[in-house]
């Protein structure tokens, strides 16, 4: 299954709330992690490095001092998925047969390596398309949905629970 890192989820999530905090509070309005954590539980430390990292490359601006924080720089819209991925985790590791060391052990009789490299292609592809300001601008009827789905499933594991 393939799944986005934390540390690029934090990313995203500190954009989000920038990006909010940026339309209802001001643009100039800085963002502590602390603040961050708060909202969204995410552990203090990798978020901290997160930001730290974001600061670096020039997506937030970073103000030291007793009323320090952060807030946004760059386009959102001129940043693709792909480049903070990268820039956050490194080079996309899709499949071990594509690492630089190749240590799978099946591939001197892999006979899907051609569909591992296409699906590669097209998953990068899919993160150097997608800017960072299309993926953040999603529909609310999405995010209910998604919100309904995960209720209705606490609601099963809980009649599970009470069952047992």
């Amino acid at each position: 299954m393939l799944k986005i890192h934390r540390k690029l989820e934090y990313a995203l999530l500190a954009l989000q709330h920038m990006r909010m905090v940026g339309a209802t509070g001001g643009a100039d309005r800085l963002v502590t992690a602390r603040e961050l954590c708060r909202v969204h539980p995410m552990p203090f430390d990798v978020l901290s490095k997160v930001l730290q990292r974001l600061a670096q490359l020039g997506v937030l601006v970073s103000e030291q001092g007793a009323q320090g924080g952060y807030r946004l720089r760059a386009d959102l819209e001129r940043l693709s998925l792909y480049a903070l991925s990268e820039a956050l985790v490194g080079p996309m590791r899709f499949a071990t047969c594509m690492d630089d060391r190749c240590e799978c052990q099946l591939t001197g009789s892999c006979t899907i390596i051609s569909a591992v490299v296409n699906l590669a292609k097209r998953v990068e592809r899919l993160y150097r398309d997608l800017t960072v300001a299309d993926l953040l601008a999603s529909e609310e009827d999405d995010e209910r949905e998604i919100r309904e789905r995960f209720t209705r499933s606490q609601e099963a594991m809980s009649l599970l629970i009470q069952e047992t």
